[in-house]
C-alpha cells in the first residue's frame, strides 16, 4: 500500500510548485472572462450536438430501410425521425436564441 500511495500521490507533491505558481488558462488568453469560458463550452456542446444529430438522422434512415414496408418498423422509424427533427430544432433554436441575446447585449453595452 505504501508503494501504491507513493506512486499515486508522489506526482501531486512534485508538481505542487507548478500549481502554486498558477494554472494555465484553458481559454488560451491571459485575460479570459467568464463570457469567453461560456462561449467555449457552448461551442463544444454545439459541435457535439450537431454530430449526434447527424448520426441520429442516419440511424433513422437506416430504420426506414430496415423496416422494408413493415408497419411496426415504419412507425418506429418515423418516431425516431420525428424525435431527431425535434432535437435538432431545439439545438438550432437554442443556438439562434443565444445569438439573438448576444447581439442584443453587444448592441446595448458596445462590447463584442
Amino acid at each position: 500500500m505504501l508503494l501504491a500511495s507513493t506512486v499515486l500521490l508522489g506526482p501531486m507533491f512534485v508538481l505542487a510548485d507548478q500549481v502554486a505558481s498558477g494554472l494555465p488558462n484553458p481559454l488560451g488568453s491571459q485575460n479570459g472572462t467568464i463570457y469567453d469560458f461560456v462561449k467555449a463550452v457552448l461551442g463544444i456542446f454545439l459541435k457535439i450536438g450537431i454530430f449526434v444529430s447527424a448520426c441520429s438522422f442516419i440511424y433513422s434512415g437506416f430504420l426506414f430501410v430496415k423496416a422494408q414496408g413493415d408497419a411496426k418498423g415504419r412507425e418506429e422509424a418515423s418516431n425516431a425521425f420525428l424525435n431527431t427533427v425535434i432535437g435538432t430544432a431545439l439545438l438550432l433554436g437554442s443556438w439562434g436564441l443565444s445569438q439573438i441575446i448576444k447581439t442584443t447585449i453587444s448592441s446595448i453595452t458596445g462590447i463584442n
